[in-house]
């Protein structure tokens, strides 16, 4: 499988943790297979992944962007790896011409919505049993500059 490869070191404190984005490498997944312009964002620390997160271009408004997933190990939550993701993202988005960034949280996961908010999203509606037809999802963008 052949992918590019971009490291994100420049905006980071804590020399121990290195910032991988994939191109195309979630294009094999299930869920995000098809998806053009896919990303897989993969954080390390000491050679071993601590989180992820999916991200992709929207094929028909190339200037909005969806955050499909993240995923911090529970070991490294509340100690700034989340908020550096969503910087981290943002700042690719925006060299790729981006101007908003989307995600969908469960109007059950408060904790997701929290974690939004204090990360400059802004909840603009909701959507009625939108996960298979059963749950309410939030949708929630940040607006960049």
């Amino acid at each position: 499988m052949k992918y590019k490869l971009y490291k994100f070191l420049s905006l980071l404190k804590n020399k121990k943790l290195s910032y991988l984005i994939k191109d195309d490498y979630a294009r094999n997944s299930k869920y995000y297979s098809g998806i053009y312009n896919c990303f897989v964002l993969i954080v390390t620390e000491n050679g071993k992944k601590i989180a992820n997160a999916i991200f992709f271009e929207d094929p028909c408004l190339p200037y909005i962007w969806r955050l499909g997933h993240m995923q911090v190990n529970e070991n490294f939550r509340r100690k700034g790896v989340g908020p550096r993701i969503i910087k981290e993202i943002s700042e690719y988005v925006k060299s790729r011409k981006g101007r908003k960034i989307i995600v969908y949280a469960s109007k059950q996961n408060t904790k997701a919505r929290k974690f939004y908010s204090k990360n400059k999203f802004i909840n603009e509606g909701i959507l009625k049993k939108h996960k298979l037809g059963k749950e309410d999802m939030y949708l929630m963008s940040k607006f960049l500059k």
